[in-house]
């Protein structure tokens, strides 16, 4: 679907919010490892949950979510399959969006109640690499994005995001993103020597401005 011509309109506002990866164990909450944007009146989070396969670590996580009182949680590598969708919407309560592969990547956006949303439009990935939808919240259009990219050399990954977030058209776009990959080697140091990075990746990205 890509065409070398293909970028984001320059006039829309992107708002990115990188994740740093975490690991993410069986009951340990990410109490300082997610990152909140505020966004008009909305507060947005978004993290790598590491799996919520398990249905008491599912469980603790949705209760510590609902406890921030976050507006949108756009989360990474839930481990969602078919089969656990209409479970884990039923445990959320709220408006839930889920992109699934098995029981590996997959992800998320958890809406709250406490703002007026009308969700127009979704896109979800059937490989459990991202979801893309338009809303309306508190009567702003905002195109929310949710990307969790491959840990291997993939920068057609990246392009096919890309390509799907151009058909959607409201003037900000919020991107909640874990890369699993290193954007500046000269920030991003691992034990005195440079961390492995997938530089088609890195300029793939760049050429999009993010």
């Amino acid at each position: 679907m890509y065409s070398a011509c293909s970028k984001l309109q320059t006039s829309r506002l992107i708002v990115i919010i990188t994740i740093i990866i975490v690991c993410f164990y069986y009951m340990a909450l990410p109490i300082d490892n997610s990152l909140l944007l505020f966004f008009m009146d909305l507060k947005v989070c978004s993290l790598n949950a590491r799996g919520l396969g398990d249905m008491l670590k599912n469980r603790e996580m949705f209760k510590w979510l609902r406890k921030k009182n976050y507006s949108i949680y756009m989360l990474q590598e839930v481990h969602c399959s078919e089969n656990t969708i209409s479970l884990w919407s039923a445990e959320w309560g709220y408006k839930t969006l889920f992109s699934c592969c098995t029981s590996a990547r997959g992800v998320a956006i958890l809406f709250n109640n406490n703002f007026n949303l009308q969700l127009q439009r979704s896109y979800s990935d059937p490989n459990g690499r991202f979801i893309i939808c338009d809303i309306i919240a508190d009567n702003k259009c905002v195109t929310m994005a949710v990307l969790y990219a491959p840990n291997d050399f993939d920068p057609s990954s990246f392009l096919n995001f890309f390509d799907y977030l151009n058909d959607f058209k409201c003037d900000e776009v919020i991107i909640g993103r874990d890369l699993n990959l290193v954007l500046d080697l000269n920030i991003d140091l691992k034990k005195g020597g440079l961390v492995k990075t997938h530089t088609e990746s890195v300029k793939t990205l760049k050429d999009f401005s993010i």
